[in-house]
């Protein structure tokens, strides 16, 4: 299958030569070469509410659907009714399916109008939190959120490309969301809000769409860089820094 095509950006989004010399400084300086990357991600099987029934979901220890219950073996899983829930708890229990990129919590930023009044300058970046997950046209985003509160987060899916570069955003909810998607790309989970500061992280477990991955400074090192390629399933990559967000084509 052909990739996905997005289009690079950064985070202050203008300039778009200063936009590369800033990516490629950042790769030099994580010692990053050798760019390339290759297809990635799994089928998707369609769900319903019904999927996640008391019965099929029994054998899941916790709401988020993130571990097995101790001693639940493939008997127990070959007898849940639904495809898609059967084939989640079958790769749990593999080890094969990627909590790391999955499963994650999010915070919450100042709303970028506000800040940009705050700072005298332009907007900043409207893509904080990206997911690493690429989200194809017509498919279903499946996730389980945790701990909103009064909070109102969006999934933000935003496609880079050059045809027109397409956006939306879908309002999440604590507990199950089952998204029929409307425009492919990446997924951000937008978490804006005037009280960023006390606002609680909340935690996203996205079930469907391909890990594509996101390299960030803070938690990943310049041996993780060809790993995270390897994984991509789109021609961008998320690179995450301290003060600038890149969408940096691979």
């Amino acid at each position: 299958m052909k990739k996905s095509f997005c289009f690079a950006k950064l985070r202050q989004w203008s300039n778009w030569g200063k936009n590369v010399c800033v990516a490629v400084a950042l790769a030099a300086i994580l010692g990053l070469t050798n760019l390339s990357g290759q297809e990635g991600g799994s089928s998707v099987t369609p769900v319903t509410k019904q999927s996640f029934s008391e019965n099929n979901l029994s054998v899941f220890a916790d709401k988020a659907m993130t571990k097995l219950k101790t001693g639940i073996g493939a008997t127990q899983i070959q007898r849940i009714s639904d495809p898609f829930i059967r084939e989640l708890a079958t790769s749990l229990k593999d080890g094969k399916h990627d909590l790391k990129n999955r499963y994650k919590a999010y915070v919450a930023y100042e709303p970028v109008n506000i800040l940009a009044r705050r700072l005298k300058t332009s907007e900043y970046n409207k893509y904080e939190n990206p997911t690493g997950i690429l989200f194809e046209d017509g498919e279903q985003a499946v996730l389980w959120v945790e701990g909103m509160a009064n909070e109102k987060p969006e999934l933000k899916i935003h496609d880079f490309g050059p045809q027109g570069r397409r956006e939306k955003s879908y309002p999440l909810k604590d507990g199950l969301n089952i998204i029929e998607v409307r425009n492919g790309g990446l997924g951000y989970i937008s978490y804006y809000t005037k009280d960023f500061q006390n606002a609680p992280k909340i935690k996203a477990h996205i079930l469907t769409g391909k890990v594509n991955g996101v390299f960030d400074s803070s938690v990943s090192k310049a041996e993780d860089w060809k790993g995270i390629l390897s994984g991509t399933s789109c021609d961008v990559l998320d690179i995450v820094g301290q003060r600038v967000h890149l969408i940096y084509p691979v």
